[in-house]
């Protein structure tokens, strides 16, 4: 394949290898000269992405894959480009393949979780959400998007227990457990227990002793995004909390 720019007429090439193979099979090979590479390809998918360019990211992802269908990444890429894209029943159709070829995956099953809730799919959803946390060793993503899910739900108690498991992932608690920490207020917040609110704080801030500025500053700003929650519920004596 060549002549102009093979990348540029997937279209036309993709049917001619389809009636190649549908005439011989895998009795011969494809070749493809291009002036791409891959990797361009990938770095212009990438750009797109960085840019919240969603749509243009699609497009050079669907060109890797069009040569090599087996690419776990640019499958990936192309599952998050249609899922932040709006898309969600193509992201679902990506991380399905992908969950098949890579079934022990706790990102894959992790990202299909989400793309799932937003289908509706809610019993898929939590299923896949808690093969994630299984499978993910001692990475606390999988269980803060599970507690996530629940609490969006209604189901503050089993959310918290995945907080807790999230902070406990990695066998100890310590500064990396911050972001699992702040969904605590917001669960407690969710569930109507305002008193819960100030202990979560007070969990936080004995994490903080010592922890550099740069930390400590993070943590204030999310300190007066739970506050500002709470003035807006007409809590203002847990706010100053």
């Amino acid at each position: 394949l060549l002549g102009g720019e093979p990348f540029l007429g997937t279209g036309v090439c993709l049917r001619v290898v389809r009636r190649l193979r549908a005439e011989h099979g895998r009795s011969k090979d494809v070749w493809c000269w291009s002036g791409y590479t891959f990797e361009e390809l990938l770095a212009e998918a990438h750009e797109a992405m960085e840019e919240e360019r969603w749509d243009d990211a699609v497009e050079p992802l669907k060109e890797v894959l069009a040569y090599n269908k087996d690419d776990l990444n640019a499958r990936f890429l192309l599952a998050i480009a249609h899922q932040r894209g709006g898309r969600p029943k193509d992201a679902c159709a990506a991380l399905v393949w992908l969950t098949q070829k890579a079934p022990d995956s706790s990102l894959y099953r992790m990202v299909l979780g989400q793309v799932l809730e937003e289908l509706g799919r809610l019993v898929d959803a939590e299923v896949e959400l808690r093969r994630a946390c299984e499978l993910a060793g001692s990475d606390s993503q999988p269980h803060l998007e599970l507690a996530r899910f629940l609490a969006r739900h209604d189901r503050c108690p089993e959310a918290e227990q995945a907080i807790e498991q999230a902070i406990q992932a990695d066998g100890k608690v310590d500064v990396s457990d911050l972001d699992a920490l702040f969904e605590l207020p917001l669960i407690h917040l969710r569930a109507g227990q305002y008193a819960m609110i100030g202990q979560d704080a007070q969990r936080i801030a004995q994490l903080l002793q010592g922890a550099d500025p740069g930390l400590r500053e993070y943590a204030a700003f999310r300190f007066l995004n739970c506050a500002d929650a709470l003035v807006m519920m007409g809590l203002p004596k847990s706010a100053s909390v």
